[in-house]
């Protein structure tokens, strides 16, 4: 069983590169990691051991702090922008609180974004964001020095699989100020990796001299266009096009590096750690190393349980 000690692994295991950095300061893997322990100390009494703890979270060097001083203190937090409404907070994290007691396995709670249903609260293990950075890492190189900015919101798997991506690989976290376009702080921080949706890809392209220092751009979260995809290969944007879920704690499948033009066209090919086929109705099926545990606020009606996205077992 994996449990989070594979985190404070790489902690100590990178304690002399770059992990995070924003417009101020760059903390080192040392640094930051003394930072988590003294504020899982300092909070001590507020996370209880295996169970759920409600945080707000953004990109900001205090929120990632106090992101990981809950795991240290082996809570598990349930992740929420920091923008949403206190009611709907209260209403979700409700939803939730008649569960059998969680295990030291068990490492965060996302919930789904609800856009067909009532957003459900996704467990996701340890093993799940270990084995899904694993896979991802193998297919997407992530170097020491490398910088992935953090473009994406982490209270969605999206997002927040761009942590444990980069803390297995020993390579720097980018704040994102939003205050600057996304094609200038490519530029002005060398970003190598950046993770998109379809509209922030089509705003990039158009100021593709400022591109120069991307070595991965990962695109997906819903329809890509063709014509999008053969602007960038015509530009020579390194494009992985992937297709993923909070369910499967991200990528499902991805383009390979070597990908041609006609294969971007494609959701790529299943990556490492994970299973698809298709069944006899053409009903999608995923498995694998990274399918959550289970939903923690809604029942799998037995007419469902091959849908994908539907069960978490």
């Amino acid at each position: 069983m994996i449990t989070s000690k594979f985190v404070w692994e790489s902690f100590e295991k990178y304690k002399d590169e770059i992990f995070y950095t924003n417009e101020n300061i760059n903390i080192s893997y040392k640094q930051f990691y003394q930072k988590i322990k003294q504020a899982a100390c300092q909070n001590e009494l507020l996370y209880t051991k295996n169970e759920k703890t409600v945080f707000l979270i953004d990109s900001s060097l205090e929120s990632l702090i106090t992101f990981f001083a809950i795991i240290y203190n082996s809570a598990v937090p349930v992740l929420f922008s920091k923008q949403t409404p206190k009611e709907k907070v209260e209403k979700l994290f409700n939803s939730i609180q008649d569960n059998e007691f969680l295990t030291s396995e068990d490492a965060t709670i996302i919930f789904t974004s609800g856009s067909s249903s009532i957003p459900k609260a996704v467990l996701h293990t340890y093993g799940n964001h270990y084995y899904s950075a694993l896979g991802s890492n193998e297919n997407i190189p992530v170097h020491i020095n490398d910088r992935w900015l953090l473009s994406l919101p982490l209270h969605h798997i999206g997002g927040l699989s761009i942590v444990f991506r980069v803390l297995l690989s020993g390579g720097t976290l980018v704040d994102y100020n939003k205050s600057i376009s996304l094609e200038d702080t490519i530029e002005s921080r060398k970003i190598t990796h950046v993770s998109v949706v379809s509209t922030q890809l089509r705003r990039m392209l158009h100021y593709s001299g400022k591109l120069k220092s991307l070595k991965a751009v990962l695109v997906g979260g819903g329809m890509v266009t063709d014509d999008l995809i053969i602007k960038a290969v015509g530009l020579n944007i390194l494009i992985y096009k992937t297709y993923g879920m909070s369910e499967m704690s991200s990528q499902v499948t991805t383009t390979l590096p070597s990908a041609s033009q006609e294969e971007l066209l494609t959701s790529g090919k299943v990556i490492k750690y994970r299973k698809i086929k298709i069944a006899s109705d053409n009903e999608i099926l995923v498995k694998g190393e990274v399918l959550c545990k289970r939903y923690l606020n809604a029942e799998i009606p037995r007419s469902e349980e091959r849908r994908v996205g539907k069960e978490c077992r």
